[in-house]
């Protein structure tokens, strides 16, 4: 990517797979005798990479590049390493898990985990992404559906691990509070889909919304136009 050599994460969870085989059957065993839920499984095992103490590995080790990364079985010999290195190990031990998935979350230098689920009727907040997209700068976009909390669905990760959020607020049209999709065009402006919903906690959907974001180069959001509805 852009002339750089990066590790290929889904090729390295794969198969590393089975060489965790005996951390995930000690996970499969302890949640089975706890009685544990999907949730606090994943939790349980969210601790353990967690507890792992903190190291950033060399870019490297024994004559081999391995970018600053260690994969899960020299990450347990080792007993330390950062926070890709404790992702990775967390997604191929939950995949050796029945009837698990994930999603890969790759931005420069870092990768996330996404775990499906359910919130909780007493969580207090939850997220739904629809789509996450970078854009030609590297800028990570988020479409956050049915955000509540302050009312901003469109959010934007800068090279800098810097956020900003953006909504209805600013503009006089008012937008729907569910972005389902996003796309860039070849002048680097960003169109978005939106479902339209009558009502927010029913979720009646009664429409689209097309809109173009002109920003500049600093995320500044310049102008929102309508184009379809």
């Amino acid at each position: 990517m852009n002339n750089l050599v990066i590790p290929d994460y889904t090729a390295i969870v794969d198969a590393s797979r089975p060489l965790v085989a005996g951390l995930a059957s000690l996970v499969k065993k302890t949640a089975k005798a706890d009685a544990l839920s999907s949730r606090e499984t994943i939790e349980l095992l969210m601790s353990f990479c967690q507890d792992i103490p903190y190291g950033i590995p060399p870019n490297n080790y024994k004559n081999k590049v391995i970018s600053g990364i260690f994969p899960p079985p020299l990450a347990l010999n080792k007993t330390w390493g950062d926070c890709d290195t404790k992702a990775i190990l967390f997604a191929a031990t939950y995949l050796s898990l029945p009837g698990t998935s994930i999603a890969l979350l790759e931005s420069p230098g870092h990768v996330s985990i996404g775990v499906e689920g359910i919130p909780s009727p007493y969580d207090n907040a939850y997220m739904v992404v629809k789509d996450i997209e970078f854009d030609n700068d590297g800028n990570l976009w988020v479409a956050n559906t049915y955000v509540t909390n302050k009312n901003l669905p469109v959010h934007v990760r800068n090279l800098n691990n810097q956020w900003r959020s953006y909504g209805s607020s600013e503009t006089s049209v008012k937008i729907s509070q569910s972005p389902i999709s996003i796309e860039f065009d070849r002048w680097s402006r960003v169109w978005m889909t939106l479902q339209y919903t009558k009502h927010l906690s029913t979720r009646v959907n009664c429409g689209y919304q097309l809109f173009l974001f002109i920003f500049s180069s600093r995320l500044n959001l310049i102008k929102k136009n309508i184009q379809l509805s």
